[in-house]
Formats: structure tokens, C-alpha cells, sequence
């Protein structure tokens, strides 16, 4: 035992700790109060606490930092605190991990060109497929729209035991059957299509519209009142039935002049995707100014005034176009509103032409009741033909190589054409 005045004297002072398996021991020194070791005028002190040894026998230590991270020395005095390191099987120091391997080389630049020629190929491959298939949803857009019309001309020949007129008065021309003198209340232009407006959930519209009694030729005491607001917004509004996704016209277009009646004239209308089938005589009889085989006395389905019945229809209602598609309705030469008719420039169009000719090709028409070049075609944007529906209520693509006298039979009602080439 020392001393505890004794200067030069070494004093440890340490407690005993489990021993790990081997027999040596591991120490630690025990830090003083204030984190400072013992030393003092030269005599040196090592406090120690035993830690459990690894297998081995051999002890690890790690320097014990003093106060503020600092070792305990002071006026030249060495001390040395330790803390130990655990030790791993076998003996040796611990030490910290070799880093891993360098990380390999990324792309070269041809590479990288060869990951993008490749998926350029890709979706050069995959973009004609999607846009296949966004035409395909869209045809069938356009024929569940022309289906829901044929429905709703079917189910107002139940009710009504006929099918509507294509215009429910006349215009300039009066057929003999009516005399000389017509009263401007026969006299209205409302379509077939306002007339089934309540069959296709447009009930709201068809009131608005007074039940078609719209934009008469020419006005009397008696229909000088028809152009109310509501029924203008009327008129200028597309329901959305009337819309084909797959044709590009803006929503609106003014009338135009034939529809005769100077208050009519600029109105804006909505406009259609579809329209009437009247027959096969139009542009030729027009130009012969035989207004009245078009108009009162076509081969089709729908005409002027008079509501056909369903057994007028001697060639069959599968086998006669009711309703077919046309395009670029918002233009002068192919203008189409769907609350009007006006012949050949409204919602009604002959067969007398090919399906989808452009203006200028076939038969075409610039006199009365417009200055502007017409041929009143059925047209369509979709890739190959385009959308009827039949009396039965059927749609049918109809493709563009369709022979002209097959296409001509099926805009007849009652000519006793046989059909030879398949449609289907």
C-alpha cells in the first residue's frame, strides 16, 4: 500500500469487471471526477475499469478523451485514459472496413444512341396501333349516335304511326296538292330530328323549339312571333348526339340565305354530323329547277311535309338509309344544322352523288336556293366509309368502293332493286 502523500508512488485503482472466455482481462481507465485524470506533480496514475475480453486473451483500448475531447495531460505529464474496442475471433485489431471496388463505366455514348434508336422503333411500331384504336372508338361513338337516332325514329312511327318529315312545312316551292294559296304556318322549317327530340331524352329542346314551328319562309300575323331568345339559344346549341368524334366542324355556323325568310338569315345554328336521307333525286332535277321531284316527291325515306309510314317501305326498312353521316358541316359547300332543313345545304342529302365525294367532283349546284357551290354527298372521316343507319334501326359502315348502283338501291324506299353485292 502507498501513501497518499507519496509523490513518486503509482497507484491503480480499478475494479473488477466480467472476464471473457481466454483468461486475460481488458481494462478501462476510470475517469475522475470532472472527466480529469489523476496525475499531479509528476507521479503518474492510471485508473482502470475491467471490460470483458474477446477470445483471444489479447486486450484492445482506445484513448479516453478528457474534457472538451481533450487528454488528461498537464505541466509535461503524459496520461493515458483508454477506452477498449470489442475484438473480433481470433485475436487481432479491429479495423475500419476497406472500401468496396470503384464503380463500373456507365454508357458510351453509342450505347446510349443505340437505347434510342431502339425505342424510337418501338413507338414508331406502337403509335399507328394506338391511333387504330382511338379511330376504332370513335366509329363506334359515331354508330351508338346514329343508333340512338334510329331508335328514336322508330319509336316515333310507333307513336305517331309515321315516320316525321324532313321539314315539317314548305318553303317557296308549292306542291299542286296544296293549291296556290299556302298560309305562312305551313310554312316552318323545323327538322325530322326536332321532331324526335323528345325521344332522345331532348324534351326541354323540342318545347324550346315549339315543336319545330321555327324559321318560316315567310311571316304573317301568325308566326311573326317565333324568335324568342330561348328559342334562338335553341337553335344555336349542338347536342352532343349530333356530334361524331371523328369530325372536325365547329359546334355553330350561320343559316344561310335559301332558307328565305330575312329574319332566318345569319341566325347562328348548331350543326350536325348527320342528316336525312331523301332519295337519289337532287342535283339534277335542281338544276332543271324540278323543285318538286326533290322535295315533295323523292324515292327515299324523308321528304318535305309528308310523313311516310312504315309499309310505304316495299323494299324492306333493313334495306333503305334513313340516316347517314356528313362532314365539314360548318362550311358553305357542305353546310348541315340540325334544328333546320334546307334542301340539299341542311340536314337532308341524296344518294345521287358518291359517298364522300368532294366539291367539285359529281353533280354539283350553285343556283338557287344559295350562290354557293354544293353537291349535297353523304360524307365521313372515318378510314374506309362511312356510318348509315337503316329503317330496322341497324348501323352499317358503308365502304367507300360501295358500287353506285347498290349504294343508289339502298337510298330507295320502294324500287324493287335486288341487292347483289355484299355490304356487310
Amino acid at each position: 500500500m502507498f501513501g497518499p502523500n507519496d509523490s513518486k508512488s503509482a497507484r491503480s485503482v480499478c475494479s473488477p469487471t466480467p472476464r471473457a472466455t481466454g483468461g486475460s482481462r481488458n481494462v478501462l481507465p476510470a475517469p475522475r471526477p470532472g472527466g480529469r485524470s489523476g496525475s499531479k506533480g509528476g507521479q503518474k496514475r492510471s485508473d482502470c475499469l475491467l471490460t470483458p475480453r474477446a477470445t483471444g486473451g489479447s486486450r484492445n483500448v482506445l484513448p479516453a478523451p478528457g474534457p472538451g475531447g481533450r487528454s488528461g495531460s498537464k505541466g509535461g505529464q503524459k496520461r493515458s485514459d483508454c477506452l477498449p474496442m470489442p475484438r473480433a475471433t481470433g485475436g487481432s485489431r479491429n479495423v475500419l472496413p476497406a472500401p468496396g471496388p470503384a464503380p463500373g463505366p456507365g454508357f458510351t455514348l453509342v450505347e446510349l444512341l443505340v437505347v434510342i434508336a431502339i425505342i424510337g422503333m418501338l413507338v414508331g411500331l406502337l403509335l399507328p396501333a394506338v391511333q387504330q384504336a382511338r379511330e376504332a372508338a370513335r366509329r363506334m361513338q359515331c354508330s351508338n349516335n346514329l343508333k340512338n337516332i334510329g331508335l328514336a325514329l322508330l319509336n316515333h312511327e310507333s307513336t305517331m304511326r309515321a315516320f316525321p318529315a324532313v321539314r315539317l312545312g314548305i318553303d317557296a316551292d308549292i306542291p299542286p296538292e296544296l293549291g296556290t294559296s299556302v298560309k305562312c304556318d305551313q310554312r316552318y322549317a323545323g327538322s325530322g330530328f326536332v321532331a324526335i327530340a323528345p325521344n332522345l331524352e331532348l324534351t326541354a329542346t323540342y318545347l324550346a323549339l315549339n315543336e319545330g314551328k321555327i324559321m318560316p319562309f315567310m311571316e304573317d300575323g301568325t308566326t311573326s312571333g317565333w324568335k324568342t331568345a330561348a328559342m334562338t339559344d335553341a337553335i344555336g346549341t349542338r347536342p352532343p348526339i349530333f356530334k361524331c368524334p371523328s369530325e372536325t366542324s365547329q359546334d355553330t355556323t350561320p343559316s344561310d340565305s335559301g332558307i328565305g325568310n330575312s329574319n332566318a338569315v345569319g341566325i347562328t345554328c348548331g350543326t350536325s354530323s348527320y342528316a336525312f336521307c331523301c332519295g337519289t333525286n337532287a342535283l339534277a332535277k335542281l338544276k332543271m329547277k324540278d323543285y318538286y321531284s326533290v322535295k315533295h316527291n323523292n324515292n327515299g325515306a324523308f321528304i318535305y311535309r309528308v310523313k311516310r309510314k312504315s309499309q310505304e317501305f316495299r323494299d324492306g326498312l333493313s334495306n333503305t338509309f334513313f340516316v347517314g353521316e356528313v362532314y365539314e358541316s360548318d362550311q358553305d359547300w357542305s353546310r348541315c344544322c340540325w334544328a333546320y332543313t334546307n334542301v340539299m345545304r341542311s340536314c337532308m342529302r341524296s344518294c345521287e352523288n358518291p359517298l364522300n365525294c368532294k366539291l367539285g367532283q359529281g353533280i354539283s349546284h350553285s343556283g338557287s336556293p344559295s350562290n354557293t357551290t354544293y353537291n349535297g354527298a353523304f360524307g365521313s372521316l372515318h378510314v374506309g366509309g362511312g356510318n348509315f343507319v337503316f329503317g330496322d334501326g341497324h348501323v352499317q359502315l358503308i365502304n367507300d368502293g360501295i358500287q353506285m348502283t347498290t349504294y343508289q338501291a339502298l337510298a330507295t324506299r320502294s324500287g324493287g332493286e335486288v341487292i347483289q353485292e355484299n355490304i356487310q
